[in-house]
């Protein structure tokens, strides 16, 4: 039934798109060659490199969050159920926060969202031991990971202003590349070692994608785009 829904729904959304939104044909063709040349501006990599880290850490911990939830909290699944459904209401939330702001300053949202879900993937382990604080973790948790794709997004255009399909292309093949990269060493780590390791090494991922916006910018200075 759960399935039959969601398929219901995304007709009649695929539908309400196709009746409202208006028509947006890109301004040239998008060929090989345009991503090689976007994939050569160093704000662009930069970029896509932070998207991988973040994504990677997220999902790696995020695809067994049954299990870590389980083990840490001793939560039953109708419980389990109420925590993702915080978790997905708080990344509505955090979407719509962190995409005014980055347009103005994506670098210093992507810090503050990669800080953010390294620090509660961080906790996790040690901090959710009843319902409450298992809420409140995952009300975090999504709030920042929930404005993940829109600041990274931004960060990609605003380093590659010519060329932004070609750039969104890259960084849409990293992002979902990353979603099945993280699943999988999730997997590994949580088969090898249990799911706090999972969520620890996580954590330090997600740090070393803070690191790298913290010291790198979307638009990078000229004489670097000529090297």
């Amino acid at each position: 039934m759960a399935f039959w829904t969601l398929s219901c729904a995304a007709t009649l959304i695929a539908l309400a798109m196709f009746a409202v939104l208006p028509v947006m044909p890109a301004d040239q063709a998008l060929s090989l060659g345009s991503l090689v040349v976007a994939f050569r501006n160093p704000g662009v990599r930069v970029g896509i490199a932070i998207t991988a880290l973040i994504v990677t850490a997220h999902f790696a911990a995020y695809t067994y969050v049954r299990p870590g939830l389980e083990l840490f909290a001793g939560l039953h699944p109708a419980q389990i159920g109420t925590m993702l459904l915080i978790y997905g209401a708080l990344g509505v939330v955090g979407n719509f926060i962190a995409g005014p702001s980055a347009t103005k300053s994506p670098k210093t949202v992507v810090v503050i969202l990669s800080a953010g879900v390294a620090i509660t993937l961080a906790l996790f382990p040690i901090s959710v031991t009843t319902l409450i604080t298992a809420a409140l973790l995952m009300a975090a948790w999504g709030l920042f990971y929930g404005g993940v794709s829109v600041s990274t997004q931004t960060w990609i255009a605003q380093a590659a202003p010519v060329h932004r399909e070609a750039a969104a292309a890259l960084w849409v093949a990293v992002f979902n590349a990353s979603i099945a990269l993280g699943a999988f060493a999730g997997g590994r780590i949580h088969d090898h070692s249990g799911s706090e390791t999972v969520f620890w090494i996580s954590a330090g991922i997600a740090t070393l994608a803070m690191l790298l916006a913290t010291f790198r910018n979307p638009v990078v200075a000229k004489h670097e785009l000529t090297t």
